[in-house]
């Protein structure tokens, strides 16, 4: 849920950063990075945030790019060499909570300096490896966080 407070923030100081797309009959507006890397060719995953204004309430939306959307599965593999852990995360559309859940699971390993990799057709491709990317995600879940007031 969003405050007045967390809007007024968001709409005065975060959004300027922002490509907002309004959807009035729906009492909606999304909120995507301006300096988000755009390229369908390749492996990317965006964010956008998504606030109903109607219900007080955001929410955090993972678009893939074309290059994702073409995979049979999307399988996140993370490595942190520092702290020695690995994992893999699965990836697939669906509700507002797994997107939730997703996306807050990248955006720890990102804060933590993970490296990451996309597994498909048996090989490893590297993923969000440069730091506009990581960025931009890291960003637009920090601004969703403060939005809906868990930071």
């Amino acid at each position: 849920n969003t405050t007045d407070a967390s809007v007024l923030f968001f709409r005065n100081v975060r959004s300027p950063y922002y490509d907002p797309e309004e959807m009035p009959e729906a009492g909606l507006r999304v909120y995507r990075l301006g300096r988000r890397v755009q390229d369908d060719g390749r492996p990317l995953l965006n964010l956008a945030i998504v606030h109903n204004w109607r219900r007080d309430q955001a929410f955090i939306l993972i678009e893939p790019s074309e290059y994702i959307m073409g995979l049979p599965e999307v399988r996140i593999q993370y490595r942190n060499a520092e702290t020695g852990t690995a994992g893999e995360l699965v990836y697939e559309p669906g509700s507002r909570e797994e997107q939730y859940r997703t996306a807050t699971a990248i955006y720890l390993q990102i804060e933590a300096g993970s490296e990451f990799a996309l597994l498909a057709w048996d090989e490893e491709i590297a993923f969000l490896l440069e730091k506009t990317e990581r960025n931009a995600f890291r960003t637009t879940m920090f601004d969703f966080y403060r939005l809906v007031e868990l930071q």
